[in-house]
């Protein structure tokens, strides 16, 4: 974003003054929105931040709204562009005091009584811990009603998301420009509360292409999702293969298997220990089995020969879930990763005994880690994985040259040379166990019908987060959800998600150009058909 400033000012001639003013104005409009404010505190640092608060506390002014600002620096130690909105605020009969001013200690004592507190104290360029005034800012926003961010909530650091030390929590963050890390993990998932993304001026050829992530879309979605021809059977539709389950884990082949079926999957079939088989057999009659020997409750590698059979029969397989840690499991692994010829998915169990086993998988694969898991894998603690997402989902990526989904809030796909697909859906119940399982599955289908692990695995995370989001009307508290009820979900949410995106694509945007809503309805009637 730093970089995009710059060019902007220095290639295409947009001051700093006029990207201000955009971001004051946008930052205003979001407060505006609510009819319910109408005395709103502004904090303003000594920075650009700072100016963009001074001008939509201008803005909000213009709009008959009552503004106070409170300055954490003298008016003498702001920046140039700030002190510029300073002046102009003053002009206006805005009333802002600086901490040598005799209401400032007043004022701060009272931000309870406003509607509204305005975090415009640090931008995306602070990368310390708040200190001196600032510091007392911040604590004091914790009595303010309603806090809305500029840009990013102060106190977190906005690649990471980490705090700072002291951070503001925001009901709302308006951001500038583009979407930034923090938002989507450690405390600034939590400290953005609700956040916007507002455009400020930036040339679209800067930003277009700017950084190396990207939130996925119903747009990308449909551009990948894959519509059964009518002339499909069974074994076209896709064959998946699931290696799955052990005695004390005994219902994850059928959840794995489920997901593959409701995903679409043609044919979905089981090759696990009887004991799983039965369950598998209760869950779902439809899926074919394929009894392997035992040894310690678990696959036993003596099981090698049959299971290369079936692997020969299908198109994907998915390994992993509730095979049990057990040393039968490992050595069984490790006969099959090195025989294994077909597209796979790597989950649980299957992710565990990855490091200890000498080499990955010499076919297409996805690696679909939480935390935890990905902290074994990079033979680290959670908590380092923890404090970049983005970056260890890329290291992970890079270790086992594969494309790795790492699990969590706003889950991430990446692979070797690919930007980071930032997953927006989903809610907390996928906090349960199993979900992790039925997403397995339907990546697996993904995989068995041609599509590129990347696009198999990123594909699969948007549908299991919508699935989710669809069931929480149902939920209250977000939580008593099944990860079979997720399972069986998929066929109506999938069938709801095209219903909305044809309203949308045929309603358009008044401001489109219609032969290019043409193009699209077009397009999505094709994919309908």
């Amino acid at each position: 974003m730093a970089e995009i400033d710059r060019r902007a000012r220095d290639e295409y001639g947009i001051s700093t003054r006029e990207l201000m003013e955009n971001a004051g104005g946008e930052l205003a409009s979001v407060i505006l929105e609510n009819d319910n404010i109408e005395n709103i505190l502004v904090l303003c640092g000594p920075g650009n931040n700072g100016g963009d608060g001074l001008a939509a506390a201008r803005k909000l002014a213009e709009n008959d709204k009552q503004v106070t600002v409170l300055l954490s620096v003298s008016p003498s130690a702001l920046k140039e562009e700030p002190l510029f909105q300073y002046r102009l605020a003053t002009e206006s009969g805005i009333k802002i005091f600086s901490p040598e001013d005799k209401g400032y200690a007043l004022v701060k004592q009272q931000i309870e009584e406003f509607d509204c507190v305005v975090d415009a104290l640090l931008g995306i360029g602070v990368h310390s811990p708040p200190k001196g005034e600032i510091l007392e800012l911040i604590n004091s926003t914790r009595q303010g009603r309603f806090i809305v961010s500029a840009d990013i909530p102060t106190g977190i650091h906005p690649d990471t998301g980490m705090s700072l030390g002291n951070h503001v929590n925001a009901n709302r963050t308006v951001t500038f420009g583009l979407p930034k890390p923090f938002l989507f993990q450690n405390d600034g998932l939590i400290a953005s509360g609700q956040y916007t993304i507002a455009d400020i001026g930036f040339p679209w050829e800067l930003v277009e292409n700017a950084g190396h992530a990207f939130l996925l879309t119903p747009l990308w979605l449909i551009e990948h999702l894959h519509i059964r021809p009518v002339a499909a059977h069974k074994r076209s539709a896709g064959v998946v293969l699931v290696i799955a389950g052990a005695e004390e884990f005994p219902g994850a082949a059928a959840l794995t298997a489920m997901g593959a079926y409701r995903a679409g999957a043609g044919l979905v079939v089981v090759a696990s220990i009887p004991t799983v088989l039965n369950a598998v057999t209760m869950h779902l009659p439809e899926c074919p089995l394929v009894p392997l020997s035992s040894e310690e409750g678990c696959i036993s590698p003596d099981s090698l020969s049959r299971l290369l059979e079936a692997v020969s029969r299908c198109n994907a397989v998915a390994i992993g879930p509730g095979l049990s840690r057990k040393t039968p499991a490992k050595e069984f692994l490790s006969l099959f990763f090195a025989k294994l010829d077909k597209p796979c998915v790597l989950d649980a169990d299957a992710l565990y005994f990855l490091p200890e086993i000498s080499e990955m998988p010499r076919v297409k694969a996805v690696l679909t880690p939480h935390e935890g898991e990905a902290a074994r894998l990079m033979k680290t603690d959670a908590s380092e994985i923890r404090k970049d997402r983005f970056e260890s989902v890329r290291e992970l990526a890079k270790k086992y040259q594969t494309t790795v989904l790492l699990k969590g809030p706003y889950t991430l796909i990446t692979a070797p040379n690919q930007d980071v697909a930032v997953n927006p859906m989903g809610n907390q119940l996928l906090a349960t166990g199993g979900t992790g399982d039925v997403l397995t599955g339907m990546i697996a289908t993904n995989l068995a019908i041609g599509m590129e692990p990347y696009d198999a695995a990123a594909l699969a995370a948007y549908l299991h987060g919508f699935v989710a989001d669809l069931l929480a009307e149902d939920f209250e508290g977000y939580q008593g959800a099944l990860a079979s009820e997720i399972a069986n979900a998929i066929p109506k949410a999938r069938k709801q998600f095209m219903e909305i995106l044809a309203e949308q694509f045929r309603n358009g945007d008044e401001e489109e150009d219609e032969d290019d809503e043409d193009v699209r309805l077009e397009r999505f009637e094709e994919s309908e058909n």
